[in-house]
């Protein structure tokens, strides 16, 4: 499997595609949470990749409640 970027163009993943299975991941880091998920389920580590995202979540509400 090939993890590429979603800003290839569609000759280059039809090529990688060629060499083998090829995933668009988004590149922008606002959108991690979305390729965290994506890598979990392709590792078999869904359950991982939702707590780590869970334990986030609940982090950055207590750090905002911080004067």
């Amino acid at each position: 499997m090939i993890l590429g970027s979603t800003k290839f163009p569609p000759a280059t993943i039809k090529k990688l595609d060629k060499v083998q299975t090829t995933i668009p991941v988004s590149h922008v880091s606002s959108d991690w949470e979305s390729n965290l998920l994506l890598l979990g389920e392709l590792t078999g580590k869904s359950k991982e990749a939702k707590n780590i995202i869970s334990d986030y979540q609940k982090d950055l509400k207590q750090a905002k409640k911080k004067p």
